[in-house]
């Protein structure tokens, strides 16, 4: 969560190059899931950019998911992997007001 602030105030690295890190720019295939530099995007315009990574390592699994619009983050842990940890990360909706139905699953 440190982590997280540090990157909404900008003193981990400065507002520009995080910016540059949320530009789709793994266009391969086209379609609304890409790759920035280090993070997982889901781009359907007119609405925001999600920004997300999940990640798993020896049985624990975890959603980092940033509304960057709304500066929100929503972060869930496990401690025994379970791919339907990943759909948790649909609970960004209790921030937006309206329902998640970006499939964000790796």
């Amino acid at each position: 969560m440190q982590w997280d602030r540090a990157l909404y105030q900008g003193t981990f690295i400065n507002q520009s190059t995080l910016a540059m890190s949320y530009e789709p720019l793994s266009n391969e295939t086209r379609g609304t899931k890409n790759y920035g530099l280090g993070w997982h995007l889901y781009v359907n315009p007119p609405d925001p950019t999600i920004v997300y990574h999940n990640g798993w390592w020896h049985g624990n699994n975890a959603v980092f998911k940033r509304l960057i619009n709304d500066t929100a983050t929503v972060i869930i842990l496990g401690n025994k992997f379970n791919r339907n940890i990943w759909s948790a990360g649909k609970m960004s909706s209790v921030f937006t007001g309206r329902a998640d139905t970006a499939s964000l699953d790796q």
